[in-house]
C-alpha cells in the first residue's frame, strides 16, 4: 500500500551552505541594545528594536532575526547612527517546511533511508527527485518509484529557506565600523486593556481605585526585557496586513541609539494619553499578564438608584405591572480638586466592599468609560434588593385631544425595605412633544425624559403621581 507524504516524509540536514553571491550578516537577539513596545488597544503595537552591528565598507546585507511575524506592510523604518544608504529592505517570512524543501530539491539527488521491517537495519540508497506535483516521484537504480520506500534525506537546507522571520536590509556604507541600527515597525498580535478594581469605603462616598494594564501577545514573537508603554485612545487604522516593502532611509542620533530608558508615568500625546510601565517586561507569545498602572486613593463618588421606564402613548396599559428594582449607579468624579489629577483609561471596573467581618465582597462590574481630568462618568453594578418600584397607569385618553395627541396618568410607589435612606432617580422616557400637566413632585427635563429625584426613608415609601400630554 502506498504511504502518504505526511506519514513517510522526514528530512535530515547534513550541511549548510551560504548564498553564493554574498554572505549576509546575521543579526540576532544577542546584538540587541534596547527594545521598546507601545501597545495599542486595537490589536497593534509599535516596536522599536535597537541593535549593534558592524558595517563593512561598501555593500552590506543584514538579516535581522527576532522580528514579529505580524509586521504590518509598509510600516518599517530603519535608522542608523552612521551614514548608510539603504538600497532595499523587506520582510522574509519563515518558509522552512517539508514541502518547500522537497520543491527546492526537484531535479537534484537525494538519499532514501530504507528500514528492514524484520531487523530494523537501515540502508541508504541514492535517488533523484523527479517531481512532487501530484505526489513524490523518484528515480532509484534506474527505476521510477511513485512512493518513497523510506524516509528522504536532503543534503542541505537551501539558502532561500529559513525557520524564522527575517527582516533583510541591503545598503552601502562609505566607512566600516560598529554602528547603532534601529528597526521601528507596527505589528499585529498585541493588545492591552485597562481593568479597574474599585473598593468602596464604609460611607460609600469614595473608592480606592487600582488600575491594571492587561497585556496580551499573540504575535508569534517572545518579548523579553522590553520597555512597555500603553496607548489610551482610539487611533484610526486602515492597514491590516503584514509584510513590509522598501522605506526611505533615516538617521539615528546617538541619543536614539542608547539603551531605552523608562519614561515618566504618563504623558499627553496628540490628543491621546501614553502610560509607561515601571519595570521592563517579559511577555512570551500566546501569553497575557497584568501590570500595575494606576493607584488612586479616595476617588470621590456619588451613589444613586436609577429606575427607568417608558411611558407608552400608543395604547393603555393592561394587566398588573411587575414590580422592578432600580439599578445601583456609581458616579465617579475626577475633578482636579477632589480627584486624581490623572486621566483614567476606560475598561472593565469591578467593585468590591467590605462586610461586617472586614472581608472583601464582590458587588458587581461594568465598563468604565474613559475618564478625563475634570470629568464625571457612571457605572451600574446591579439592582437594589431592598428598593422596589411599582408603576401603574391610572388613566389613558385620546378622544377630543386632537390628531396624534394622547394623555396619560401614572402612580409610582417606591418602597425601601432597607435600614438606610436611599436616593432614587425615577426616569420616565417620553415620546413626541410632551408636557407634564400635573405632578405630586417637581420634575426636571433631561433630553426625552421626565426625571424625579426622591429620598426614600428606611422602611418607608414615597408615591409619585403625574399626568402627561404628548403629541406624536
Amino acid at each position: 500500500m502506498k504511504r502518504s507524504l505526511l506519514s513517510t516524509l522526514a528530512f535530515t540536514v547534513l550541511t549548510f551552505s551560504a548564498p553564493a553571491l554574498s554572505a549576509p550578516q546575521t543579526v540576532d537577539g544577542t546584538a540587541r541594545s534596547g527594545l521598546r513596545l507601545t501597545i495599542y488597544n486595537n490589536g497593534m503595537a509599535l516596536i522599536d528594536d535597537r541593535r549593534s552591528v558592524v558595517f563593512d565598507k561598501g555593500i552590506n546585507i543584514l538579516n535581522l532575526l527576532g522580528v514579529s511575524p505580524g509586521l504590518i506592510e509598509g510600516s518599517a523604518r530603519v535608522v542608523s547612527s552612521r551614514p548608510f544608504n539603504i538600497l532595499e529592505q523587506g520582510y522574509l517570512a519563515d518558509n522552512l517546511s517539508p514541502s518547500e524543501v522537497l520543491k527546492a530539491h526537484v531535479g537534484k539527488p537525494v538519499t532514501v533511508i530504507k528500514s528492514n521491517p524484520k531487523t530494523g537495519l537501515e540502508t541508504a540508497v541514492d535517488a533523484d527527485l523527479i517531481s512532487i506535483r501530484k505526489g513524490i516521484i523518484l528515480r532509484i537504480d534506474g527505476h521510477i518509484e511513485t512512493a518513497p520506500p523510506g524516509r528522504i534525506v536532503f543534503p542541505q537546507i537551501p539558502s532561500h529557506l529559513h525557520d524564522q522571520p527575517i527582516f533583510r536590509i541591503s545598503g552601502t556604507a562609505p566607512t566600516g565600523g560598529e554602528t547603532g541600527l534601529g528597526l521601528s515597525y507596527l505589528s499585529n498580535g498585541y493588545s492591552w486593556a485597562a481593568t479597574h478594581t474599585l473598593t468602596l469605603n464604609d460611607t460609600m462616598d469614595a473608592v480606592d481605585l487600582h488600575t491594571w494594564a492587561s497585556l496580551k501577545n499573540t504575535s508569534g514573537l517572545d518579548i523579553k526585557n522590553a520597555v512597555v508603554q500603553v496607548f489610551a485612545g482610539d487611533v484610526q487604522r486602515r492597514s491590516r496586513g503584514i509584510r513590509s516593502p522598501q522605506m526611505p532611509e533615516m538617521r539615528l542620533t546617538k541619543a536614539m541609539a542608547a539603551d531605552v530608558q523608562p519614561l515618566p508615568g504618563r504623558q499627553s500625546l496628540g490628543g491621546f494619553h501614553l502610560y509607561s510601565l515601571v519595570d521592563k517586561i517579559d511577555l512570551a507569545d500566546k501569553t497575557q499578564k497584568q501590570v500595575s498602572l494606576l493607584r488612586i486613593r479616595a476617588l470621590p463618588i456619588s451613589r444613586e438608584l436609577v429606575s427607568l421606564a417608558q411611558a407608552n402613548p400608543h395604547a393603555p396599559m393592561r394587566g398588573t405591572p411587575n414590580p422592578t428594582h432600580p439599578n445601583i449607579r456609581l458616579t465617579l468624579s475626577n475633578d482636579k480638586a477632589t480627584g486624581s489629577s490623572l486621566p483614567i483609561p476606560g475598561g472593565i471596573a469591578r467593585v468590591y466592599g467590605q462586610d461586617r467581618q472586614g472581608r472583601s465582597q464582590f458587588l458587581g462590574e461594568d465598563h468604565l468609560q474613559d475618564l478625563p481630568i475634570a470629568a464625571k462618568t457612571s457605572i451600574s453594578i446591579g439592582r437594589a434588593f431592598d428598593v422596589t418600584v411599582n408603576r401603574r397607569q391610572t388613566d389613558f385618553r385620546r378622544e377630543g385631544l386632537g390628531r396624534n395627541t394622547f394623555e396619560m396618568a401614572y402612580r409610582l410607589n417606591v418602597t425601601n425595605g432597607g435600614m438606610r435612606a436611599e436616593k432614587v432617580k425615577i426616569a420616565e422616557v417620553m415620546s413626541g412633544d410632551w408636557t407634564i400637566l400635573k405632578q405630586s413632585h417637581e420634575h426636571s427635563r433631561e433630553d426625552n425624559r421626565a426625571v424625579w429625584r426622591v429620598t426614600i426613608p428606611p422602611k418607608g415609601e414615597v408615591t409619585i403621581t403625574y399626568r402627561v400630554r404628548t403629541k406624536l
